[in-house]
């Protein structure tokens, strides 16, 4: 199916000599990533690692945040409107602004990750502390590098080919984060999954 599927989107191309810079054929994709796999590894390295930093930092503040608003009330009632308004925020839109404040360096980048992990970790910690049972309670008392700057400047060059090698690294770079993640969840609340096989 995947060969059938590539196969016909290079015959349209072929047939209805559609411009490179509109979409490009699959073998010029695929030249033009071999042209490119340094960059495109190099580019591939900068975004994991900007990320993975920008989640750890993520992870770090929405876990003390999540906990002081699951532990108080008072604490939750004051700051859930203003989390409610962050959240709502679209992330593409701050990031100009965050382009504009700390230019086109890694911190952007780091930042993006940071917003777009924050707030689930915020509202999946502190309502797993809110609805902890009672009784468990009496027991234990979320550039100049990176492959969208590879992209603008792909884009801006018109080498529209080598945009969608970049897409592709970045979907690659996507399944192994939650490969990683699913991982680790595995690992660190491993007694949270229930088994799909049934008992007696």
């Amino acid at each position: 199916m995947t060969f059938a599927f590539f196969a016909l989107w290079e015959a349209g191309c072929r047939c209805f000599k559609v411009p490179p810079y509109f979409l490009p054929a699959p073998s010029a994709i695929a030249q033009v990533a071999i042209a490119y796999w340094w960059q495109l590894l190099f580019h591939s390295f900068h975004t994991l690692w900007m990320t993975a930093a920008g989640f750890a930092i993520a992870v770090v503040f929405g876990i003390l945040l999540g906990i002081a608003l699951g532990a108080s009330r008072i604490v939750s009632a004051g700051s859930q409107p203003l989390l409610v308004g962050f959240n709502a925020i679209p992330k593409v839109a701050v990031v100009p602004i965050l382009i504009l404040w700390f230019g086109v360096g890694w911190i952007p980048p780091v930042m993006t990750a940071f917003l777009i992990s924050f707030f689930p970790i915020v509202v999946n910690v502190a309502t797993g502390l809110s609805t902890i049972e009672p009784e468990l309670v009496d027991v234990t008392n979320a550039s100049r590098y990176g492959i969208g700057n590879l992209i603008t400047r792909a884009s801006a060059d018109f080498n529209v080919p080598l945009v969608f090698p970049a897409l592709i690294a970045l979907a690659i770079l996507g399944v192994i984060i939650y490969a990683a993640t699913v991982e680790l969840e595995r690992r660190m609340t491993g007694w949270a999954h229930r088994s799909g096989t049934s008992q007696g």
